[in-house]
């Protein structure tokens, strides 16, 4: 007895503690429990990305002469077998390439604002427009929706793509004035109505006049407006994540 005790005994001594055992947690994101999203202070962020485009605009333009002729190379190849007798010659790419420098594209200045707002919920879901000091840096065509013949033509002279009452609006009904010609609309109280006839082909587009977006306007007011939107007027709305993103200018 005495010496299977002692056999125990020797063999919990020798005997190591078990590991710790590990516990795996799988996260999982959904619209309960969204993955968080980075923030910064609105401030310290633009400040960041103004200081910082120089740098980006000049590493485009390294990147470009790295690459410059693999890319001449590219295009004249395509354009030697699919090209079109209208389109340049191989020639004409290469002496175009070594004439014209990298051109500048400018950069789009965007504000993301986390409100912590859930759409779904009534009184959440935000959308209105308002105007920058400078314009946001986008210029847009307008089509004015108005009876008043003589205002349709000051519209007209003042920059408005399209304008006009139901002759306008037949056309746009039958095809004969495309729906990319214009990003923004404007219409008079009165016309609301009509516009009815067109507003599964405005709607999609988020080109039907709201109020929320000032784009409905009494007449005496629908060439300002009209000016107030050519400039670039931004627009906002929520998302499906409860976040504003706004265009404030370029850079």
């Amino acid at each position: 007895m005495s010496n299977v005790i002692r056999y125990t005994a020797q063999k919990l001594v020798l005997c190591r503690p078990a590991a710790p055992a590990t516990l795996h947690f799988q996260s999982y994101v959904t619209r309960a429990h969204p993955s968080p999203l980075p923030t910064a202070p609105i401030q310290d962020a633009l400040q960041r990305l103004i200081s910082e485009m120089d740098e980006r605009h000049l590493h485009r333009s390294q990147r470009w002469e790295n690459n410059k002729d693999k890319r001449v190379n590219q295009r004249s190849t395509y354009l030697t077998a699919r090209g079109r007798p209208t389109h340049p010659s191989e020639e004409g790419v290469r002496k175009e390439a070594a004439e014209k420098e990298y051109r500048r594209m400018d950069e789009s200045l965007e504000v993301a604002l986390q409100l912590n707002l859930d759409p779904r919920k009534p009184g959440q879901a935000l959308r209105g427009s308002f105007s920058l000091p400078h314009g946001n840096g986008k210029k847009f065509g307008v089509a004015v929706f108005t009876d008043n013949m003589e205002l349709a033509k000051e519209a007209l002279a003042n920059g408005a793509v399209v304008a006009g009452g139901a002759s306008l609006i037949e056309d746009i009904k039958n095809g004969h004035v495309s729906l990319t010609s214009f990003q923004r609309t404007l219409a008079s109280p009165e016309m609301m109505s009509q516009l009815s006839s067109i507003a599964r082909l405005l709607g999609p587009r988020g080109l039907m006049p709201n109020p929320k977006l000032n784009t409905i306007q009494p007449q005496d007011q629908l060439l300002e407006t009209l000016e107030q939107q050519q400039s670039g007027i931004s627009n906002y709305r929520t998302d499906k994540e409860g976040i504003v993103r706004i265009g404030i200018g370029r850079g």
